[in-house]
């Protein structure tokens, strides 16, 4: 695939970059690929968590609960080998935020560096912002899988702020490469047009928790597209 604006090869965007890299030159992802590649490994290593009866996705459905009674539902009443599970789970998920935010932070600085638009230093930003926010998202887990915590509510609070913010703040990172992605091609066009759709299916989930989980399915599904798209993806 190839970019409808090509850099010129004797481009200073890669001055320090010789013949012998030529390949680093037509992959200007590289680096983003290989932390994407990561992010997959990660996440199909998950440790996995046992389904309490009318639980679809344990860590999804209580990164969104409302209610005490929602997380005594989804741990089946705090069972042990459940809460387990999770904070496995959860210890997992700190090297997964340090994946994901890394790709996504150097997906936007690669797109910088071919196309100078500082809606992608914003995107950069975002991304880390967004990890920061899972990992207080996981501190208030952690705290509500204490059945001995007598103040579950404070938790709850903060874990909607930070779960919100989290979910949010990746679907904007997408929608900041999106200008770049348009210009791109047709394979661009058409990650740009399902990262939008999956925006608007953001602002769905807020307004009715029965779209959330198709909501982060499309996020989930977001990254496995912009990893293939960089993957194929030549600017020469």
């Amino acid at each position: 695939m190839k970019c409808s604006c090509p850099v010129e090869k004797d481009s200073p965007t890669f001055p320090y970059l010789g013949r012998k890299f030529r390949f680093m030159r037509n992959m200007p992802f590289l680096t983003a690929i290989l932390a994407g590649l990561a992010v997959a490994a990660l996440a199909l290593s998950f440790p996995k968590i046992p389904k309490a009866p009318g639980v679809q996705s344990p860590i999804v459905e209580l990164e969104f609960t409302g209610s005490v009674s929602d997380v005594e539902r989804i741990t089946s009443g705090y069972d042990p080998a459940i809460t387990e599970a999770f904070r496995r789970n959860i210890a997992h998920d700190r090297w997964f935020i340090l994946a994901y935010a890394g790709f996504l932070a150097l997906s936007c600085i690669s797109a910088w560096r071919l196309r100078k638009d500082y809606l992608l230093i914003a995107g950069a930003l975002l991304a880390a912002a967004a990890g920061i926010f899972d990992h207080l998202e996981k501190n208030a887990l952690l705290n509500l899988l204490d059945p001995r915590n007598k103040q579950p509510l404070p938790h709850l609070e903060d874990l909607r702020l930070f779960t919100w913010l989290k979910w949010g703040g990746i679907s904007a990172v997408f929608l900041t490469m999106a200008p770049f992605l348009w210009r791109s091609g047709q394979v661009g066009r058409g990650v740009t047009v399902f990262f939008v759709l999956t925006a608007f299916a953001g602002l769905s989930a807020w307004f009715n928790t029965a779209t959330i989980l198709p909501f982060t399915g499309l996020v989930s599904l977001s990254f496995l597209l912009l990893l293939i798209w960089e993957i194929i993806y030549r600017p020469f």
